[in-house]
């Protein structure tokens, strides 16, 4: 590891997080390569995603099953024993307040995806829906969690 990883970006002040971001990215758009200056998980992901998709714009989010298989699968998954929870605590509030929330698998397979309606819409134009694959291997490093 080099030592500007071993710095946490939370000792860093945010516009220097920022700019190390952005020219790590300029970098890589170059073709030289994942800089070390990036915070350890996003260089890993960086890493990774170009492993699983070394061109970008095949990057997409697609459906991994049917309506059907997605309730047969979200009923058997753990984490549905507490959505009731995360209903009342996460869900429930940001109906209103413009936010959307998703839960996924730890395959990047979103499971759940509710909220403000019209967000919800709109996300849904991209495949940000329940039963969709964000993996780090479908989307790249953009993928949520």
């Amino acid at each position: 590891m080099s030592p500007s990883r071993s710095i946490s970006s939370a000792e860093l002040p945010a516009d220097v997080v920022q700019r190390n971001a952005v020219a790590a990215h300029e970098a890589l758009g170059r073709g030289a390569g994942v800089e070390d200056n990036l915070r350890g998980i996003v260089h890993d992901s960086w890493l990774r995603s170009l492993t699983f998709l070394p061109n970008p714009a095949t990057a997409g989010a697609r459906l991994f099953c049917s309506e059907e298989e997605l309730e047969a699968y979200r009923q058997a998954h753990p984490l549905a024993a507490v959505m009731p929870v995360l209903d009342r605590l996460l869900v429930r509030p940001s109906l209103d307040a413009g936010m959307l929330v998703a839960v996924g698998d730890e395959n990047g397979r979103l499971l759940w995806v509710d909220g403000d309606r019209e967000l919800r819409r709109r996300a849904e134009g991209m495949l940000f829906m329940a039963g969709a694959d964000w993996s780090e291997a479908a989307v790249g490093t953009s993928a949520p969690g």
